[in-house]
Formats: structure tokens, C-alpha cells, sequence
């Protein structure tokens, strides 16, 4: 487990990458005051087009910087939960609560019932939390073509079954195929009352898939902060997975950590070892 140290040095070093990069937007106004609408107040669409790239480069910055802040947090809950459950105290569960109010919906639903769990006296300070379980953050796509993760999880297996039960069952337009690591389902041509329960079912197992990576990664993030010669291949190999499909709330140092430790990721991944290429060893 982190102690106080260590947890306070983390935010130091988050505090102070976040300090440098609104220096150098400080300094992007002072140069272009044609942006300030009002003092503290910025429209960067009204700078040159170089200056744009630049602010969208440091804003982008500043997200995965409070990704990074949140997985830390979150990688220290489940460290916790396996360990000394004990030991997860009121100010973990109301960061992650805040969080959770504040748009940081991967932060899973589970993670948050238990912490209420745990502190039911939260639940007055935090009165709107309830309203953020359950919302939906994953689109179903027009094309209802999917290749979903093959994960050994009961839950996620009942319902590709479930899938698949469906395409054996004659319905036209229902494809179901289990490949190496994936299952490919389509139902581009199926009837409209059979699309309505397949979104419902290919977003359930979406979000589940998710809330495994989410758990998966925290703990690559605690290990590889705390005892990097115990990580693993696989759990690596979700990382850039998650990156590939789109999770962008995936913290990049996780990523780059993941391509220097295991290159041969590298190959199977290409799209993205060519984002992190300025990073690589």
C-alpha cells in the first residue's frame, strides 16, 4: 500500500505537470489577447490556426494528466479492497465519488456501490451520485457490427450465448463467429424488433467489458508504480486493446509503459506504437 508520502509526492508531481502547462497557455494569451473574451475566459477558436493545434495539444494534456490522477486513485481502491479492505478511508471514497459526479463515468458502478456502501454517511454529502449509476457511455454503432473482447467472465459468456442462441434459432440476419480472442457479431440485416434487443445486449456486454478493463489496467497502473517486475504480458496487451478501440481515458504513461516493457506489442499494434513513438525505447 502507498503511504501518506508517496501519495503526497504523486500529487506533487500531478500539480506541478499541470502548473507548467497553464503557464504556457498563460503565455499563449499574453501573446494572442485577441482570445480573452473576459478575464479567465478564453475562445481559442480566434487564434491562428498553428496557436489552435498548440491549445489542443496542452487541453488534451491536461485531461490525461487527471485520467492518470483518477486510475491512481482508483488502482489504490482495488489494491485496497483485495488487500485490507480496512484501510480504504472516507477521503479515497469521496474522491472517487466526486469523480464520479464530475463526468468520470468509466469510474464503474460496482466501485461506487461498494463505497456506499462502506460509507453510508457519504450518501447524504453526495445526494446526486445515484443519478450518475446506470447512465450509459457506450454508443451502439449504425453498422451493428462488433468484435467484442473474448473474455473468461460468466456474466459476458451468458449473454454472447444469449447472442448466439438467437443466430441458431434461424433469425435472419444475425451473425454470430468466435474467433481467436473475439467474437464477431453482426445484425446489420435483422429485423428492427431484433436490433432493439441486441443493442441492449451488445451495450451490456460493452460496458461490462469495460468495467474489466477498468479494473484490469488500475491494476497494471498500482504495480507498475509499486512492483513493476510482477506485470504481465496479458494485462499489458489490454491496455493497448483499450486504446485501440477507443478508451481514451486509458492514462498514456500506462500505454507507453506497456510498449517499452513488452515491444512485441509493438507488432500488434502498430496505430498505436506510431501515436507513442516519440516515447519508445
Amino acid at each position: 500500500m502507498q503511504d501518506n508520502k508517496e501519495s503526497g509526492n504523486k500529487m506533487i508531481i500531478v500539480n506541478s505537470r499541470i502548473n507548467a502547462i497553464l503557464k504556457k497557455l498563460d503565455e499563449i494569451v499574453d501573446k494572442h489577447p485577441e482570445i480573452v473574451l473576459k478575464k479567465g475566459t478564453y475562445d481559442y477558436s480566434k487564434a491562428p490556426p498553428e496557436v489552435r493545434a498548440e491549445v489542443d495539444l496542452y487541453l488534451e494534456e491536461i485531461a490525461n494528466i487527471h485520467y492518470e490522477e483518477v486510475f491512481w486513485h482508483l488502482a489504490e481502491y482495488y489494491y485496497l479492497r483485495e488487500a485490507d479492505p480496512s484501510q480504504i478511508d472516507s477521503s479515497l471514497a469521496e474522491y472517487l465519488l466526486t469523480e464520479k459526479e464530475n463526468g468520470m463515468a468509466f469510474i464503474p458502478d460496482s466501485v461506487i456501490e461498494d463505497i456506499l456502501d462502506r460509507f453510508p454517511e457519504l450518501k447524504k454529502v453526495h445526494p446526486k451520485i445515484y443519478e450518475t449509476l446506470g447512465q450509459k457511455f457506450i454508443e451502439i454503432t449504425e453498422e451493428k457490427e462488433f468484435y467484442l473482447w473474448n473474455v473468461r467472465d460468466e456474466e459476458v459468456q451468458h449473454m454472447y450465448r444469449e447472442i448466439e442462441n438467437i443466430a441458431k434459432s434461424g433469425v435472419k440476419g444475425v451473425k454470430v463467429v468466435r474467433e481467436k480472442g473475439a467474437v464477431h457479431v453482426k445484425y446489420t440485416d435483422a429485423p428492427a424488433e431484433v436490433k432493439k434487443v441486441l443493442d441492449e445486449t451488445v451495450e451490456k456486454i460493452e460496458e461490462k467489458l469495460t468495467e474489466i478493463m477498468v479494473y484490469r489496467i488500475a491494476s497494471y497502473y498500482y504495480t507498475m508504480l509499486n512492483d513493476p517486475s510482477r506485470l504481465e504480458f496479458r494485462d499489458a496487451q489490454i491496455a493497448i486493446y483499450a486504446k485501440t478501440i477507443g478508451l481514451n481515458f486509458i492514462p498514456n504513461d500506462v500505454a507507453v509503459d506497456a510498449l517499452n516493457r513488452f515491444p512485441e506489442l509493438r507488432e500488434l499494434y502498430p496505430e498505436i506504437a506510431e501515436k507513442y513513438k516519440k516515447f519508445l525505447k
